[in-house]
């Protein structure tokens, strides 16, 4: 995670695991799972950034939250942030 980003609180259900995260003062949702969701345009202000991992568990994870536009996206400036190990 990158080191400005404040982890709000952890949950796991079986396989995967939400992290809710402030972040540049945005609230975001990560989700690590063997599921990922695709990628979507920004719709209703929100989007998502699928990053995918190449192993086992998690083979991805997904971050949520605000999204003007695809240029204009919060999700995207978190998401190219991260580093997966």
């Amino acid at each position: 995670m990158p080191i400005e980003a404040q982890l709000i609180s952890r949950q796991q259900r079986g396989d995967i695991i939400h992290y809710f995260v402030e972040w540049r003062g945005a609230k975001l949702d990560i989700v690590e799972s063997n599921n990922p969701r695709e990628q979507m345009d920004p719709k209703d202000g929100r989007g998502n950034f699928v990053l995918t991992t190449g192993k086992k568990w998690p083979s991805g994870v997904e971050v949520m939250g605000p999204c003007k536009t695809n240029e204009d996206c919060v999700v995207k400036s978190f998401g190219t942030a991260l580093t997966l190990k």
